[in-house]
């Protein structure tokens, strides 16, 4: 039922059948084909799709990390009000994990992580803030 919902390009659908695939539940793990449909999710603005795209870039789950292709989706999700992207890409700045280092945007970053309830969010704050 998801895929025919999806195939009629039912925003929920695209991104839970996305979500089968990428967690191999009901249907076998395939991150190209949850790729495809957390794509054409995050075309209809889903945040959670956004963060996917960037998460498996960043993680390699296609056979390499594409640390460029994961801050443009990670930054499309923080700005698209994902907790979980804002805490990614504080640490993609932080960190300087495939752009330059930038304190004050991660501090930023994180800052909105720790009010959309990242609990690590604040740990990092408190870090960086020990540090200046």
């Amino acid at each position: 039922l998801y895929r025919q919902a999806a195939e009629a390009n039912y925003g929920p659908a695209l991104y839970n059948l996305g979500s089968m695939y990428f967690n191999g539940i009901g249907v076998e793990r395939d991150y190209n084909e949850a790729l495809k449909w957390f794509y054409k999710a995050a075309e209809q603005g889903d945040i959670d799709a956004m963060f996917n795209i960037a998460y498996i870039a960043d993680r390699g789950y296609l056979g390499s990390q594409d640390l460029a292709l994961a801050f443009v989706w990670y930054q499309k999700a923080a700005q698209g009000g994902s907790a979980r992207g804002q805490y990614d890409l504080a640490a993609m700045y932080h960190h300087g994990r495939g752009i330059d280092i930038d304190m004050a945007s991660a501090i930023y970053w994180y800052q909105k992580a720790v009010e959309g309830g990242v609990p690590r969010a604040q740990i990092n704050l408190d870090e960086l803030n020990r540090q200046s």
